[in-house]
């Protein structure tokens, strides 16, 4: 072998990877988002599920027609049997308590247009470590391709049983997918982000070992 070339094994460093980006709730969070068009603002803190849903969750089966924050301490519980849910405008939820939502749901656009769902725990509201899930998306809760939707929590988020996602999950803890999920990437701003500590821009691939046996 060509000892210019050959080194000994040694331990070949992590790649590069972003700190997790941090979103809290603020008042100067409600403001950037309203400068961006979520001009409605509305807080329920019902926490107590009564039937299928609590007071937030109520709401959301009823969103209103202008792009709307949902803010509350509770979490945002539906979990109701085979519920159609048509959003009439982009809705921000920025739940305290984080999101369940269970039982054959479905979320699509009320019209042709394309809907935009954010899920939001905000990072400020969560203390660590986080005790329970974040966002919780069972037993059949569907969002139909007229729904892009960004999952945010610092705690873990779990989604589950066949279904497809259209936008971006973000999870401070385990991100875990159940049965058989399809994602497909879509872009969504987020406004009142704080700057990461570290960012990847991209990644260049390159051979740095190549093992040879010689007999």
């Amino acid at each position: 072998p060509n000892a210019a070339k050959c080194f000994p094994y040694s331990q070949v460093e992590a790649p590069p990877a972003q700190s997790f980006p941090v979103l809290n709730w603020s008042n100067e969070t409600r403001a950037l988002w309203a400068a961006a068009g979520y001009t409605g603002y509305y807080e329920n803190h019902d926490c107590n599920v009564t039937g299928d849903a609590n007071g937030p969750g109520r709401w959301l089966l009823t969103n209103s027609d202008t792009p709307t924050i949902l803010r509350t301490n509770c979490q945002v519980v539906i979990q109701t049997n085979a519920q159609d849910i048509p959003l009439r405008s982009n809705v921000a939820v920025f739940a305290k308590g984080g999101v369940r939502f269970a039982n054959s749901l479905t979320f699509r656009s009320d019209t042709s247009a394309t809907r935009t769902l954010y899920l939001i725990q905000p990072y400020n509201d969560e203390p660590s470590p986080c005790t329970k899930d974040g966002i919780v998306l069972d037993n059949r809760v569907t969002i139909e391709d007229s729904v892009n939707v960004l999952l945010y929590s610092p705690c873990n988020i779990r989604k589950a049983n066949n279904t497809d996602h259209f936008g971006q999950i973000y999870a401070g803890g385990v991100a875990r997918i159940d049965n058989a999920l399809t994602m497909y990437y879509r872009p969504l701003p987020v406004w009142g982000v704080e700057d990461p500590t570290s960012s990847v821009r991209h990644y260049t691939l390159d051979i740095l070992y190549k093992r040879e046996n010689y007999s």
